[in-house]
């Protein structure tokens, strides 16, 4: 299984969408999988105590399945080695969701903006149609 990037190939609009939750706010996309289908959040954390990336993952028949903006893969590094250039270690640690009423107006914008992407693309991030 590879990461699904079909989404994000045709216009610019879709290129900006795959950055903003990809580079600045992935926290955001992975709170709205975890709201929408139940997913547990996943945090990279950089040996330079840097926050490098959030995204979600679910057991499915035997496989862990790991899912961020770009889509589903069972491969965690084609995830996470976007972020890894020029670090020496890392952890891969279990991410607590803050609460909705928590986020900054800001914050719940691109919320929103990501459980938009999320109900016009079932196909893409939801693990079941991938079965």
């Amino acid at each position: 299984m590879t990461v699904i990037m079909g989404l994000f190939k045709k216009t610019k609009i879709r290129i900006m969408m795959h950055k903003f939750f990809l580079h600045g706010s992935c926290d955001l996309f992975a709170i709205a999988l975890h709201q929408k289908y139940g997913y547990a959040g996943l945090h990279l954390k950089t040996d330079q105590n840097e926050d490098a990336h959030y995204f979600c993952s679910i057991e499915n028949e035997g496989k862990t399945l790991y899912i961020d903006v770009r889509g589903v893969t069972d491969n965690q590094h084609t995830i996470i080695d976007e972020f890894l250039a020029g670090v020496k270690s890392y952890s891969v640690i279990p991410y607590t969701f803050p609460h909705e009423d928590s986020l900054s107006a800001e914050e719940q914008y691109g919320l929103a903006f990501a459980k938009q992407i999320l109900s016009d693309n079932p196909d893409i991030y939801d693990v079941a149609c991938h079965e």
